[in-house]
């Protein structure tokens, strides 16, 4: 079991579950053989169900919550959420996708064949202070630095900070953020191990839509051009002849590596958006626009695969994907996930 929780919480979670009348016996099975955080079994009058237990313990927003969907998809074992509350949109929306959950609330959703089916939404949590410092971007920056490049997690802060766009002091404090909280480990009197490979992705995903993406974004324009591909082709030229870096991500950054799915917006790193780049992509602000212009923070940031057009690393590609709540975009997310990062982490 990860650190996640600690022992008592866990015990709590389990206790809601005792509770419903069906349940005659919970216990947490051995996960060495599988990248989650545990197995839980549920025993009943009618047998007995093993689920894969993801714990949260930070409150789910919508891309962590996009990132469950689009895992539940891909499972043959059914998910147990943990989390520390579920509001209850967000309750309904993992219920209808078939995603069992409990919060420290008492709101549940298990679902156990045909047999047993409990939905309870609408209980409120207590109110307590943060347990953790506010989390900045830079901070984010680092962890994707470290998802990117684990050999990273070794090097001295001034590398990190290079490598990351942020400043040593930033580095510093972001891996020992990493420390206190158990995802990674010290060895030594400079030595560092990544212990925890699932929480680190939670952290990067949780931070880049809620601090990293806002920071990040320069603006957000419309074009004359009706057809994505076709603003694409054409920023494609201008960017050559001003010798400018640029990734696509999202959407268009997804659909650069797979053709599975596209949408009608268009995401993308540069370092900088000048008025005289608008003036000859012939753009405009638009709040409402389909163009985001995003700033390109790190050299890692360019994903250096073989594509036709410059694309951002797939886990910025995956992250920005999970920012949307269409079906088609979060099983393109899925499907990045499982090709280009499974392999990067111990994650599923």
């Amino acid at each position: 079991m990860t650190d996640m929780m600690d022992g008592d919480q866990v015990q709590a979670f389990l206790e809601h579950l005792r509770g419903l009348p069906y349940v005659k016996g919970v216990r947490l099975k051995d996960s060495s053989k599988v990248s989650h955080d545990a197995l839980l079994e549920i025993r009943t009058p009618k047998g007995s169900s093993v689920f894969i237990l993801e714990m949260k313990r930070a409150f789910l927003e919508r891309s962590a919550t996009n990132a469950l969907l689009a895992l539940a998809t891909s499972e043959k074992t059914p998910l147990l959420l943990f989390a520390r509350y579920i509001p209850r949109p967000t309750g309904e929306r993992l219920a209808a996708a078939g995603i069992n959950f409990v919060d420290e609330a008492g709101n549940i959703h298990l679902q156990l064949g045909k047999n047993y089916h409990t939905l309870l939404l609408g209980k409120q949590p207590d109110r307590r202070a943060p347990e953790t410092k506010r989390l900045s971007a830079a901070a984010v920056q680092v962890f994707f630095t470290f998802l990117v490049s684990p050999e990273a997690i070794q090097w001295p802060a001034r590398r990190v900070a290079e490598a990351a766009g942020v400043s040593k002091t930033a580095a510093s404090d972001a891996r020992q953020r990493l420390v206190a909280e158990g995802v990674v480990r010290r060895q030594g009197a400079r030595g560092y191990q990544l212990i925890g490979a699932h929480q680190l992705e939670e952290r990067f995903i949780q931070g880049y839509g809620r601090v990293l993406r806002p920071h990040l974004r320069l603006a957000q324009m419309s074009a004359k051009d009706r057809d994505p591909d076709a603003f694409v082709e054409r920023f494609s030229e201008v960017a050559k002849q001003n010798k400018l870096p640029w990734a696509l991500t999202g959407g268009a950054g997804a659909y650069s590596l797979d053709r599975f799915y596209r949408g009608g917006e268009t995401a993308l790193f540069l370092p900088t958006l000048s008025k005289q780049l608008q003036q000859e992509l012939l753009m405009l602000p638009d709040h409402q626009g389909p163009i985001t212009f995003l700033r390109l923070f790190s050299p890692l940031v360019l994903w250096p695969g073989k594509t036709s057009r410059p694309v951002a690393h797939p886990w910025l590609v995956y992250a920005e994907l999970l920012l949307q709540d269409d079906p088609r975009a979060l099983e393109a997310a899925r499907e990045i996930k499982n090709r280009y990062l499974d392999h990067e982490s111990s994650i599923a």
